[in-house]
């Protein structure tokens, strides 16, 4: 009978963590005691997640009708949104990327970025032609320090102000600690700014007197608000699914040793426009985009975390 099929489709779908509901007529017709073999489901699984659930298992597939059909999304405030294409650019902790392969995950480098932005007002004049004019390095043992000049947000042309990053090794239980708030409260693996607790703040504006040159010291002591920012290797093995496309951090986080955060997402747009522009389904446009960016994004994360391993090694070995 129909329980034959039912229960072991059923349980092929929950085995795999995917709800599986009968629809539509097939209902009514249950309820009314005459369910036929014409049976009408929906899940939560996508349809290549379907094909290989069914594949082996059934005695034939169909798929005409997957380049026709659309996405949806559910968001946090019970909203549900429907469209011919998704574009996940949701980040590093994408929630996307985690329901499209759930098995992938950050990982973490071991070490982390302390950030900060430091306006004219706030560092010495005597310093605003080197720190704001100039790119400045230090080496304190085993670290790395560095500044870089930008323009002042809303700032008067060509105002500067000076973006600093100090580069600290601290394993996972460390970084863990970092991100506890004065609270108690664990934020995992990231901490919001404000929340970073006082006494972590007046540490490190005091490691920066004592380790770094004074003119980078002045930068830590002055910021405003200094940023925790622990560095992730991140690469999908794919970025397209369906009607479904991962695009920048959501997709591939390489280490800031080369700067191309900014420059990646940029170019992963300027792919995915080009895949659509081109004609053809989307599933098409998306399997070209995938082509075009997923191998380039594999090699950049572990071009950086070679140059990272590297640098790190150098550092270590040979304080300055």
């Amino acid at each position: 009978g129909l329980s034959d099929v039912l229960a072991p489709l059923g349980a092929r779908f929950a085995d795999a963590g995917h709800e599986l509901y009968l629809v539509g007529g097939s209902v009514r017709d249950a309820l009314l005691g005459r369910l036929t073999s014409d049976l009408d489901f929906t899940t939560d699984a996508r349809p290549e997640q379907v094909q290989a659930l069914l594949r082996g298992w059934a005695d034939a597939m169909w798929d005409t009708g997957i380049e026709f059909g659309t996405v949806s999304a559910a968001f946090a405030d019970g909203s549900h949104a429907e469209a011919d294409l998704l574009v996940a650019a949701d980040g590093l902790h994408s929630t996307v990327r985690a329901q499209l392969l759930p098995g992938l995950a950050p990982s973490y480098a071991g070490f982390a970025a302390w950030r900060g932005v430091v306006e004219p007002r706030q560092l010495a004049p005597e310093l605003h032609e080197m720190m704001f004019r100039h790119m400045v390095f230090g080496f304190p043992d085993g670290e790395l320090m560095l500044s870089i000049p930008m323009p002042v947000p809303q700032g008067a042309p060509g105002e500067r102000c000076c973006h600093f990053v100090w580069f600290r090794q601290a394993d996972e239980t460390a970084l863990r600690a970092l991100c506890t708030d004065a609270t108690g409260k664990a934020h995992g693996l990231s901490i919001p700014p404000p929340l970073i607790r006082p006494e972590l703040i007046a540490g490190i504006k005091h490691d920066a007197t004592a380790r770094l040159a004074p003119q980078l010291a002045a930068l830590v002591t002055g910021t405003a608000q200094i940023i925790l920012q622990p560095i992730f290797d991140l690469k999908a093995p794919q970025i397209a699914f369906g009607r479904v496309a991962l695009v920048g951090d959501a997709a591939f986080v390489a280490r800031p040793h080369v700067a191309s955060g900014v420059m990646k997402a940029a170019l992963d747009a300027e792919s995915l426009a080009d895949a659509l522009s081109a004609g053809g389904d989307v599933a098409a446009a998306l399997a070209r985009y995938n082509a075009d960016r997923q191998p380039y994004g594999a090699w950049l994360v572990e071009r950086t975390a070679l140059w990272g391993r590297r640098a790190w090694s150098l550092l270590l070995a040979a304080p300055l």
